[in-house]
């Protein structure tokens, strides 16, 4: 549900900029987990272009931002005041990811 809710996202022409583009779930939740341990489900996404703007994490338009953003909307727990760390990583990163 989350690649193609970030595939959506992204859209057509954001996509075919990719060299390679792979999400990986490992391992599942049962229903109705006992505890977070057992509830935790490890989620990858690998991705590779040659546009380097693509995946800069300061570019509101790009990989980065767009899959962040659609993978959190969807933690009801996390509330602003928990978003701060990732606030402040986005604004003073100058690295490409």
């Amino acid at each position: 549900m989350a690649e193609d809710q970030i595939k959506y996202e992204l859209g057509e022409d954001r996509l075919k900029k990719f060299t390679c583009l792979k999400f990986m779930r490992n391992g599942d939740s049962p229903v109705d987990a006992r505890n977070q341990d057992i509830a935790t489900v490890d989620f990858r996404i690998f991705a590779q272009s040659k546009d380097q703007d693509l995946l800069r994490m300061r570019n509101p338009e790009g990989f980065f931002r767009i899959s962040m953003v659609n993978f959190l909307m969807s933690c009801r727990t996390l509330t602003p005041p928990s978003l701060w760390h990732l606030r402040h990583l986005l604004m003073s990163s100058p690295c490409v990811l």
